[in-house]
């Protein structure tokens, strides 16, 4: 894969020259730029403006680590249609980390995430462990957890 992201020179409303981070877009011949940072003038400021990014971009990757790590603790969360709720949970019990929970329970078929919010909210305690992280996370109408 080439070179993902440009420098590149815009103007502002004042015609004053500003500089940019951002990716090029190519589709049918035309070409678009996108910044992804502000308008710089200042080689401290653009300076600073991709620290920003590389922090934004270090955040998503821990978000990716929790998404991820129930994968590598339990394995893939693959189960076939009318596999009974509880044993749904209880495999989404043994993610450790919360995100890797939520990530897990989001990755199921919309059918599974109803039946296993039916089956928590009506036959665990809702007050403690995993059950109250569900409860407390979880959209009746996206049938997600948030």
């Amino acid at each position: 894969m080439g070179k993902r992201f440009i420098l590149f020179k815009g103007a502002d409303n004042y015609g004053q020259d500003k500089y940019y981070v951002g990716v090029e877009v190519r589709i049918a011949g035309h070409s678009m730029k996108y910044p992804f940072s502000k308008g710089c003038n200042e080689y401290v400021q653009l300076v600073e403006e991709i620290e920003s990014l590389q922090r934004e971009l270090e955040e998503v990757k821990e978000e990716s680590r929790a998404m991820f790590s129930y994968k590598d603790e339990i394995g893939e969360l693959n189960f076939p249609p009318g596999t009974p709720p509880d044993q749904i949970w209880h495999k989404l019990c043994a993610i450790d980390e919360e995100e890797g929970f939520v990530a897990g329970f989001n990755s199921l078929t919309e059918v599974q995430r109803k039946e296993v919010a039916e089956y928590v909210l009506t036959r665990c305690n809702v007050f403690s462990g995993k059950a109250s992280v569900f409860s407390a996370r979880y959209n009746n109408k996206s049938t997600f957890l948030e």
